[in-house]
């Protein structure tokens, strides 16, 4: 489990926080809980804090993110640009292969388990779109 990038919410709980934090966590204590009781619940997936920082690093973003912060609390720049600036920063990223794979791999075992009673019920129709670029989708960024 350390070593995955991705966990289903089935897996976790708040003993992962320093792992997955404390929303993710608690997400998957209340699934379990939830599925122990009969109570059909959509599942879902938390990618890790190491896959986010692996993200950071391959794309080496964290020192432009902590300069926009620091020109923000400065009072150099207003929340909103700040915002907009480190949001550019993702967007322009990519996922390493192994967590965008991860990641393409729970969202497809999520869609294909919806046909099935009492299974994974969240379709690919409902995912969020997509908001940063992986290698195999270098289309994806958003357009202004």
């Amino acid at each position: 489990m350390a070593d995955s990038p991705v966990l289903w919410f089935e897996e976790i709980g708040m003993g992962d926080v320093p792992q997955v934090g404390g929303k993710n966590a608690s997400l998957g204590e209340l699934i379990q809980s939830l599925k122990a009781k009969g109570v059909r619940v959509p599942d879902g997936f938390a990618t890790t804090a190491a896959a986010y920082r692996r993200f950071l690093d391959a794309n080496g973003i964290e020192a432009a993110m902590r300069s926009r912060i620091q020109s923000y609390r400065s009072g150099e720049t207003s929340l909103r640009a700040t915002g907009e600036a480190i949001r550019e920063l993702f967007l322009d990223s990519e996922f390493p292969d192994d967590i965008a794979g991860s990641i393409r791999s729970h969202y497809r075992d999520l869609g294909s388990a919806r046909a099935r009673p009492g299974s994974r019920s969240l379709s690919a129709a409902a995912l969020p779109p997509r908001t940063c670029r992986t290698p195999a989708s270098p289309g994806s960024r958003r357009r202004s």
